[in-house]
């Protein structure tokens, strides 16, 4: 018995003495290989929403000849963007976890899939109708404000980069999560491009401002709406005087 006890007591001793040289307890190594597991899952989600997107935008492609060799070439390539955030994500995440959740590389927010409803066909909202034929919302002595569904520019990429994401997080999810799982436009020209998509920059921007302490809703405001917004062509837009 008396021996039992004293081997006991050597083991305990040595799981003490390991403990203190490595600087952390000893279930750390445990929760370090969860947490690294987690991170390849992200990551799966990741790459499951980018082929899903791809196969979204190929179906598209209902072209012939080299319309739908450009339009397929397009959908591979935003795939190929989407699949570098992927990786960028799995690299953050196992930083974060070797640093016991508190690296700065830490990831903000996770992966998750969601279909946006569609817009809002402002035709069918029984609006007047200005002289130009375009909806009418809103009409004030020496002004009005119509609306142009037509109309494809910097501006209406961000809103439906913004659209999006208010979207998702309407629906009961994180603005963390939601920002992170925007599709992303494969272009500097997002206007151009099919779907709703947000800019990489736009949530590289947001996940920055995260890391540095700003809450959610702060950070979205800054990067998507203040004086430099994250979509491309807006300053320009901006600046050239257009509304």
């Amino acid at each position: 018995m008396r021996l039992l006890l004293r081997f006991r007591r050597a083991i305990l001793l040595w799981l003490l003495l390991v403990a203190t040289v490595s600087g952390r307890p000893a279930w750390a190594d445990a929760a370090r290989k969860q947490c690294i597991k987690a991170c390849k899952s992200d990551r799966a989600a990741c790459l499951t929403l980018a082929g899903g997107r791809k196969k979204a935008l190929a179906a598209e492609c209902t072209g012939t000849g080299a319309t739908r060799k450009q339009c397929l070439g397009a959908a591979k390539h935003v795939f190929k963007v989407a699949r570098t955030s992927c990786a960028t994500l799995l690299g953050d995440c196992r930083a974060c976890c070797k640093a016991e959740g508190h690296g700065p590389t830490c990831p903000v927010g996770h992966p998750l899939a969601f279909d946006p409803p569609p817009p809002l066909d402002l035709t069918a909202q029984a609006l007047p109708t200005a002289p130009s034929g375009r909806p009418l919302v809103l009409a004030v002595p020496g002004a009005q404000l119509e609306v142009d569904a037509t109309k494809r520019d910097a501006l209406t990429a961000l809103g439906h980069c913004a659209r999006w994401i208010t979207a998702c997080v309407v629906s009961a999810h994180s603005l963390d999560d939601c920002a992170r799982s925007a599709p992303l436009c494969a272009s500097d020209q997002p206007w151009e491009e099919h779907d709703e998509c947000c800019a990489p920059s736009c949530f590289e921007r947001f996940q920055a401002a995260r890391r540095a302490g700003a809450a959610p809703l702060a950070a979205f405001q800054d990067v998507f709406y203040g004086t430099s917004s994250c979509m491309p062509g807006v300053q320009a837009l901006l600046q050239a005087g257009r509304p």
